[in-house]
């Protein structure tokens, strides 16, 4: 099965699990974006700002820096944001696709979900904020992004979940292998299931 975006797979996976446990799933009818519960520090607000800039808002932050009023509301941003912001938990009243994702986790962590949790790996970063800068530096689907030091493959699967093509390479034999694991475990569960 060819899909559109690499990582329907995942996000189909992802809306299979029912049990909601992160986040309070209300939502601010006054809001156009409200952000992700726990996106709570700086860097996090600035990163929001930052990837929904990128992807054509023009926005008024309002109620203590928590929800986001568009000036520029069309159907067609709602749908770019849904699909790829990282730190909003809702536009009006529909939840953002991520928002599914790490809600619907068996780690019980925001950061562990789909497949990053398989290998403890010391130096990996925030899939949010991956995910986040990948937006930022304006990688559309169908892109190519090179990481010379993959290490844990998280590059390399928000890559995947946003439809980008990823190049990784790592010194390290066991960062290799864990990246290829993160990246086709999905594809082996899903042939289980058929099966």
């Amino acid at each position: 099965m060819i899909t559109n975006r690499k990582g329907e797979i995942m996000l189909k996976k992802a809306e299979e699990v029912s049990q909601f446990w992160a986040y309070d799933l209300s939502y601010s009818k006054n809001s156009d974006l409200t952000l992700l519960d726990n996106a709570q520090f700086i860097y996090e607000l600035s990163l929001a700002e930052l990837e929904i800039r990128v992807l054509g808002a023009d926005f008024k932050i309002t109620n203590g820096l928590r929800e986001f009023k568009l000036n520029n509301k069309s159907k067609e941003l709602d749908d770019r944001i849904i699909k790829r912001s990282s730190y909003f938990k809702t536009v009006g009243q529909t939840f953002i696709d991520y928002f599914h994702i790490i809600q619907k986790n068996r780690t019980r962590s925001v950061n562990q979900y789909l497949t990053h949790w398989i290998y403890p790996y010391k130096g990996k970063f925030h899939p949010q904020m991956i995910r986040a800068l990948l937006n930022i530096i304006g990688l559309k689907e169908g892109d190519t992004v090179f990481e010379p030091f993959s290490g844990s493959g998280t590059t390399a699967l928000e890559s995947q979940l946003l439809g980008i093509n990823f190049i990784g390479i790592d010194i390290s034999p066991l960062c290799v292998l864990q990246g290829k694991v993160k990246t086709k475990s999905v594809y082996a569960w899903k042939r289980k299931r058929e099966g």
